[in-house]
This record gives C-alpha cells, sequence and structure tokens, in this order.
C-alpha cells in the first residue's frame, strides 16, 4: 500500500514534525483470521504491518493479535 499526503514541508534536522508536514509511505501488510471448529463463535486474529520506504517517516514494523467472538442476537 502506498500513502502519500496532499502537501506539506520535509521535516530538517532541527525542527519538530507537525500537522503540515508532508509524508509519503510504502507498506507491506497481511491479516489472516482464523475460527476453529471446536468453537467457531470465536475468532483469531493476527496482523503485520512494515514501513519499507518514506519520506519524513520512520521504518517500523507493527504486529497485533485480537480475539473476537460473536453473540447472536
Amino acid at each position: 500500500m502506498k500513502i502519500e499526503s496532499i502537501g506539506g514541508a520535509d521535516i530538517r534536522r532541527y525542527e519538530m514534525p507537525f500537522p503540515g508536514t508532508g509524508m509519503d509511505a510504502t507498506t507491506v501488510s497481511g491479516l489472516v483470521q482464523y475460527y476453529p471448529q471446536f468453537l467457531p463463535a470465536l475468532g483469531i486474529q493476527f496482523s503485520y504491518m512494515k514501513v519499507i520506504d518514506g519520506r519524513n517517516v520512520g521504518i517500523s514494523t507493527a504486529w497485533s493479535t485480537g480475539l473476537m467472538y460473536r453473540f447472536s442476537i
């Protein structure tokens, strides 16, 4: 996925980032959901995201997991 800002200035070494800073990033991400057969209402989720290239963004990696339970109404 490619994320691009509409405009903005670059961050210089002596400045802090601010909301008007121009940022571009290329990311790789994935999401897997699993529903076990012994309890089909329970969902287990794993996701991964890595910034591989960008301007004014740090190279970072994010992992997350989650549990979901579906209730019937």
